[in-house]
């Protein structure tokens, strides 16, 4: 009677594998658009990996996704903020969204906006990848950006 209670337990426990496995290599497990949190997925080694069975999206982009060369650039009526996104991490990560606190010259937050840094293309681990937002800003207040990457 144990052994069948043991069979059953493995066999449930495969087949959650199995299921949980395949949802994250067909990339089901991403976000398509959707603003709120939900299962995401990574890749290493050519495996997949649903955060369900590791650390969370957000968790993974807020200890291994890099912001640098952040630049505010004026052009006509707009405001250009762009920068580098580097995955610092072991697992490649698509979707990935970038905040940016826009400022004026004394300092303080006028406006704010995002954007997909990483879309869905994957980016793998140690490559980098450049981003930019564009703002109506007519009398270019927006002298300065802190781009974070969100974990929503």
């Amino acid at each position: 009677m144990k052994k069948k209670v043991f069979l059953k337990t493995v066999a449930w426990a495969i087949l959650l594998l199995m299921l949980t496995g395949c949802r994250a290599a067909s990339g089901s497990g991403g976000k398509t658009g959707s603003t709120s949190s939900s299962s995401s997925s990574y890749s290493s080694s050519g495996s997949s990996y649903s955060s369900s069975s590791e650390m969370s999206h957000s968790t993974y982009c807020k200890l291994y996704m890099s912001i640098t060369n952040v630049k505010v650039t004026h052009k006509g009526n707009y405001t250009y903020c762009s920068g580098t996104i580097k995955n610092t991490g072991t697992y490649s990560v698509k979707y990935v969204k970038v905040k940016a606190a826009l400022k004026d010259a004394s300092g303080n937050t006028i406006d704010t906006d995002w954007t997909y840094a990483v879309d869905s293309t994957w980016l793998e681990p140690g490559e980098s990848k450049n981003f930019e937002m564009m703002i109506r800003d007519e009398n270019n207040k927006i002298k300065k950006a802190v781009v974070t990457v969100v974990t929503d």
